[in-house]
C-alpha cells in the first residue's frame, strides 16, 4: 500500500529498507527525539481519567453528557477496557460484547428484535414495522 502512494509524507512515519533476503519492505521510523511511552501503572484508572464523568466535567461539559448516568459510565469504561485488551485471548469477544450490560441494557427498544419485518417505501410515509 505504501507504495501506491504519492508524494513524500510516507517517509515521515516509515522507511524503506533491504531485508536479508533482498526483498525491499517498509519499516516505521524509530523517533529518537520522542520519549518512550510507558505504559500506565493503572490502566483501568488512565482509561476512567480519559472518558469518565469528571473528563467530562473539565472539558466544560455537562455532567452527565447525554443523560449518561454514573454507572453508564462505568459500564462504558469496563467494556471499552475489555475490548482493548492487548492479548487476543483476554480481549472481549463480539458476542460477549454485544452481551454487555453497556450495549445489552441500553435502550432496549432502540432496536428491532429479530422477528421485527421492516419496510422502507419511498413515499412520505418513511418507515413501517410490520
Amino acid at each position: 500500500m505504501l507504495n501506491q502512494c504519492q508524494g513524500e509524507q510516507k517517509f515521515q512515519f516509515f522507511e524503506r529498507v533491504v531485508r536479508a533476503d533482498g526483498i525491499e519492505t517498509w519499516i516505521l521510523k524509530q523517533r529518537e527525539d520522542r520519549e518512550c511511552v510507558v505504559p500506565s501503572a493503572s490502566p483501568l484508572q488512565s482509561l476512567s481519567d480519559s472518558v469518565g464523568p469528571e473528563a467530562a466535567k473539565k472539558k466544560k461539559e455537562s455532567t452527565y453528557p447525554t443523560g449518561n448516568t454514573p454507572e453508564n459510565y462505568q459500564l462504558f469504561i469496563d467494556l471499552i477496557f475489555k475490548m482493548l485488551a492487548l492479548r487476543p485471548e483476554q480481549r472481549i469477544k463480539p458476542q460477549d460484547a454485544l452481551r454487555h450490560p453497556f450495549i445489552a441494557d441500553s435502550q432496549p427498544n432502540a432496536m428491532p428484535s429479530s422477528d421485527t419485518v421492516i419496510s422502507v417505501s419511498s413515499s412520505t410515509e418513511g418507515v413501517k414495522k410490520e
